[in-house]
């Protein structure tokens, strides 16, 4: 797919969710059309325990270099935006807009339930798939999604009203599905699948998203941080 711009993809949103190491960097260029599949040219991997302030740099440059191009050869830097961790999502995004900045790189955001579904193992049931991410106490942020994967709706919602009967699959990480069953807030009919995080389905779903301002660019977060809530009660904002 030589027409297909050579794109940078990041995902470092969710760390702490990874069990092991995984795909964080990929270097390739995604298909627009068809099966969506992309042609991977280079992949470098963070562990979970890795400090992604100092390690994201340095994987770019690994997987840049094992591709054989120069940042100033890329047309994308795709990022998974999150829900997720608050410093490795800003992390990311600062690292997309100087790209931009830089060399005149488009920026896409991912939303990273979307780069999720790329790899649920199952997009032919006949209902909906959820995925939970940015759960925090009695409130998550839940993403649907069409048999085929395309995304439905998107927003936080209170444990005590959340409905998932009209779901066949549900993407989540092992503690908030505990804490469902223990609610009993689990159909027994969904099935449960683990997110998998990984740059190359973020690279995959980049093709169909417009690109965005480096300005306006970042993270996407499900509630105030609580960092900027903190601040704003310190200096009364």
């Amino acid at each position: 797919m030589p027409d297909a711009p050579l794109t940078l993809a990041i995902e470092t949103s969710n760390p702490s969710s990874a069990a092991e190491r995984w795909t964080a960097v990929a270097v390739g260029r995604a298909r627009q059309e068809g099966d969506g599949s992309a042609e991977v040219l280079a992949r470098a991997y963070l562990e979970p325990v890795s400090r992604h302030d100092d390690a994201l740099l340095p994987a770019i440059d690994r997987a840049c270099r094992a591709a054989g191009v120069a940042p100033a050869d890329l047309s994308k830097v795709a990022v998974s935006i999150g829900p997720g961790g608050f410093t490795a999502l800003r992390i990311a995004a600062t690292v997309a807009k100087m790209l931009a900045l830089a060399h005149s790189t488009e920026c896409v955001g991912v939303p990273t339930a979307q780069a999720l579904v790329r790899r649920a193992e199952t997009l032919n049931h006949d209902s909906a798939i959820a995925v939970a991410l940015g759960w925090k106490r009695d409130s998550v942020w839940i993403e649907r999604f069409d048999p085929a994967g395309r995304r439905l709706s998107a927003k936080v919602q209170q444990l005590n009203t959340l409905d998932l009967s009209t779901c066949s699959l549900l993407i989540a990480d092992d503690r908030f599905v505990a804490t469902l069953r223990s609610a009993r807030l689990l159909p027994e009919q969904v099935r449960v699948h683990p997110p998998l995080f990984d740059a190359v389905a973020v690279l995959e779903a980049s093709a169909t998203i417009h690109s965005t301002p480096p300005v306006e660019f970042g993270p996407l977060y499900p509630r105030e941080p609580e960092a900027v809530t903190k601040w704003r009660e310190l200096h009364g904002g």
